[in-house]
């Protein structure tokens, strides 16, 4: 394993964020450390991006 590689990480996918247009639906994709998810999900709370899916990756 590269790194610690002991720390489980995470894909979030989040659609709606600032950049949305009408006609346009853009999602975007975060990959978090499991430590860095709560304030993860509160940046993406502030910018009114709704979380579509979580998914835990090896």
């Amino acid at each position: 394993m590269i790194g610690s590689g002991s720390e489980k990480r995470f894909k979030i996918v989040v659609s709606g964020s600032k950049f949305d247009s009408p006609r346009r639906i853009s999602a975007t994709e975060y990959i978090v450390p499991a430590s860095k998810m709560t304030p993860q999900i509160q940046r993406i709370n502030r910018t009114s991006g709704k979380i579509v899916s979580i998914t835990e990756i090896a």
